[in-house]
């Protein structure tokens, strides 16, 4: 058993039948026996917390009444792809769940029979949602209706929704700096290595060898490290997708999902990676292809350093040898200055971002559980009652109100 309370909502189906809208997908067992008004259908979350299987006994008080119920099958619903109590921050599959009854049996247990406390509707193809909605509120209003709402608004649909939306947004960002980060750093591996083998293109050279020529072998050896990173690239994120789906599978209970790779997801991230790393060489492969003969057999002249420009604006007096000379390396080679800082911004917006989230949970937190709702326990009335109530509450030992 549970020791704890557990909240449910109970929602009613055709006797003997699936709604029209929101149709259940049965999991395991039957739809409830329509001959029957103790048998119900539960959330598959709700059940795998709590160890339930077909022919189980529940108890439960709906309307002010204790009612013994039997699970005749197990569930999922897209209205509930991720089962959340309304006030809750998070699911906690344990403390809430649905249950699906007749609709008669349900009518009786609440004694509204030919009436309803929600209702889902459909629009036709030319509808406008706001107007719809508005009528709505005019009709139910005086009733005691509490708004209502576009599919967009609903918590499941508008939970998942803003999940794609990150994904979308991760999909982009994220493989961008790495895609700059690598072709960086290609370019710093082989502008070291044309720098060691500037003897060798000489000597290609003075053989009758092309710039064309020594530009696509360069082009090659870069396209080749591309290559081994394409292979175990894409065999990760198959594996990642696999688990990333199983993932999802767990947390929003959806019927099936089917992991399908598109193939011009693979031609994409192949162009895109080729084309970045070629663009992040192209300097370095067109001064490998560009080097006279007789000026690559000798050794590389010493760099030519100038007065920095903090020098020339005076503050040189001020700034100690070293300075001046990571200033001088750093406006001798401006673009790799710039690379670098861009890197680094990079690198230090990731790290900031990733722990935002940590922040904006404890932030959540923090309102939610200790400015807006202080108290130790709340309780919940099914009827309309007095103030005396209150009065009452307050008798019992250990309350402060």
């Amino acid at each position: 058993g549970f020791n704890e309370p557990v909240n449910a909502r109970v929602i009613s189906i055709p006797d003997g039948g699936k709604p029209l809208l929101n149709g259940i997908y049965i999991r395991q067992g039957s739809l409830p026996d329509p001959a029957k008004d103790n048998e119900v259908v539960i959330s598959e979350n709700f059940a795998l917390a709590h160890k339930l299987h077909i022919g189980d006994q529940l108890a439960a008080i709906i309307s002010g009444k204790w009612k013994k119920m039997k699970i005749s099958g197990i569930a999922l619903s897209p209205e509930f792809v991720l089962l959340m109590k309304p006030e809750a921050m998070s699911p906690d599959f344990k403390r809430y769940g649905v249950l699906w009854m007749n609709r008669k049996a349900l009518s009786e247990a609440y004694d509204m029979d030919g009436a309803f406390n929600s209702v889902v509707l459909t629009l036709q193809p030319r509808a406008k949602l706001s107007d719809v909605l508005r009528a709505i509120d005019n009709v139910v209003g005086k009733y005691g209706g509490f708004g209502a709402y576009g599919r967009k608004d609903q918590i499941s649909h508008r939970l998942l929704s803003e999940e794609f939306k990150q994904l979308k947004t991760s999909s982009k960002i994220f493989p961008s700096i790495f895609i700059f980060v690598s072709a960086f750093l290609l370019n710093v591996v082989m502008s070291r290595t044309i720098n060691t083998q500037r003897e060798q293109i000489a000597a290609l050279k003075a053989f009758g060898y092309s710039n064309y020529d020594i530009g696509v072998h360069y082009a090659k050896l870069v396209v080749l490290i591309i290559a081994v990173g394409l292979i175990s690239g894409i065999g990760c994120g198959i594996w990642f997708g696999h688990i990333l789906g199983d993932i999802y599978m767990a947390v929003y209970r959806f019927p099936y999902l089917v992991y399908i790779l598109k193939p011009w997801v693979i031609i994409a991230a192949v162009f895109v990676s080729v084309f970045s790393a070629l663009a992040g060489t192209l300097h370095t492969l067109w001064r490998a292809a560009k080097q006279p003969p007789a000026e690559a057999m000798r050794p590389e002249p010493p760099a030519q350093y100038k007065v920095s420009l903090i020098e020339k604006i005076g503050l040189g007096k001020k700034i100690t040898q070293p300075s001046k000379i990571i200033m001088r390396n750093m406006e001798r080679k401006p673009i790799r200055t710039l690379l670098s800082v861009v890197g680094i911004s990079l690198a230090c917006g990731t790290m900031i971002a990733s722990g935002f989230f940590k922040d904006a949970v404890d932030y959540m937190i923090n309102v939610q559980f200790v400015l807006s709702q202080k108290e130790d326990m709340s309780v919940s009335f099914f009827d309309l009652t007095s103030r005396r109530a209150i009065y009452e509450l307050q008798q019992i030992e250990g309350v402060h109100y």
